[in-house]
């Protein structure tokens, strides 16, 4: 059985999204309640939260690479919306328990297609072999409250450099809402769904032997966001 369960709630005024938490044993049972307990602090016997080799960033030395030769970018629309880090990636002051951590922030203009985002190749110059690991895990936390994200891999049918798609960019994800304190969030990849309506092609399921790129990304249309990343890994080894 999978170390991993997965909660869906229905927020207010919004359409149902994945809640997600891990559980600390193998074979554990989901809680009872229509709420997740907090990552790490279920009942059951203690297991290995990470797997070796599995960290891709924790922002402590400074630069922009992440993941296997990866490196750290930011993207924006072309509708007028703003973010940083721009063009010169530069990680920010402060992590979870640590000095250092991923910060994006801007604003978005009004309009149906907006959007923002930070991401970085897993590999550069390929695709990265992510299937024997069951999840994505990261620590985040937002600068004011209501604010969610968009979690995403570009796997080899959906980015570019898979040379697959013909409709680009419907990466496998989840929607997140973040707390304002840090927090641990962890995504199986099965919970990971594209978009609906577009995209092509539409595979049952990401490829996770073949990612190229970890992706968070906003787009909440007139909104502001300040987000902050950081102890990213894969996770719920296979």
């Amino acid at each position: 059985m999978s170390d991993l369960q997965i909660w869906r709630s229905a927020l207010s005024g919004a359409a149902a999204v994945l809640s997600v938490s891990i559980f600390a044993g193998c074979g554990a049972t989901s809680a009872t309640g229509s709420q997740p307990a907090a990552a790490g602090k279920q009942s059951g016997p203690a297991i290995a939260q990470s797997c070796a080799g599995g960290l891709l960033e924790d922002a402590e030395d400074g630069d922009d690479q992440a993941g296997d030769n990866g490196y750290w970018y930011s993207y924006v629309d072309e509708s007028g919306s703003k973010v940083e880090p721009g063009k010169e990636f530069e990680l920010a002051s402060g992590g979870h328990d640590s000095e250092g951590a991923v910060r994006m922030q801007g604003s978005l203009t009004k309009g149906e297609d907006v959007y923002a985002g930070v991401g970085f190749g897993l590999r550069e110059g390929g695709s990265y072999d992510a299937s024997r690991y069951g999840a994505l895990a990261f620590w985040a936390k937002a600068g004011s409250p209501g604010q969610s994200i968009r979690v995403k891999v570009p796997d080899v049918n959906t980015a570019p450099e898979g040379k697959k798609c013909s409709e680009c960019y419907n990466d496998f994800g989840v929607e997140v809402p973040l707390k304002t304190e840090w927090t641990r969030y962890v995504v199986p990849f099965s919970a990971m769904k594209q978009e609906s309506d577009w995209g092509a092609p539409r595979p049952a399921s990401v490829d996770k032997s073949r990612l190229f790129g970890v992706q968070f990304q906003v787009s909440q249309p007139g909104s502001t966001f300040d987000v902050w990343f950081d102890d990213i890994e894969f996770t719920g080894c296979q």
